[in-house]
């Protein structure tokens, strides 16, 4: 697994993923291209998503509930479950594992957050 932050991979086509460090898996998506912010959301709720495997057991034989991510396919609450507390990161289809953060800053014309993936605390940009 290679390791790169999200502005070296800004520039191609780069379909992204969520990906268990621990486990080794991976919950695939559809042609998520230049998605790895979303991925990166769909990590740090994990707890919210695996939270719905009861309501889906509950009513999702009824073919009435799931969680869908519009054209990319749906978010398996089940596999979040399966992988909560473990370390959750957006991997791509090269299998590089982001290290920055994705996250880019409306206050400060979008610019892209400096600090590395998973930090805790405000974003932060770049200063000249």
């Amino acid at each position: 697994m290679q390791q790169r932050g999200a502005a070296t991979l800004r520039a191609m086509s780069t379909d992204w993923h969520v990906h268990c460090l621990d486990c080794n898996d991976t919950q695939t998506f559809d042609d998520a291209n230049h998605r790895e912010e979303l991925m990166a959301l769909l990590c740090r709720h994990a707890a919210v998503i695996s939270a719905l495997v009861p309501l889906i057991q509950d009513i999702g034989s009824r073919g009435c509930v799931a969680l869908s991510l519009g054209s990319y396919g749906e978010v398996d609450p089940e596999w979040f479950a399966k992988h909560l507390g473990h370390r959750l990161v957006p991997i791509n289809e090269y299998d590089e594992v982001l290290t920055r953060c994705p996250l880019r800053l409306e206050r400060h014309d979008f610019a892209p957050c400096v600090r590395n993936y998973g930090h805790d605390g405000d974003c932060v940009v770049a200063t000249h």
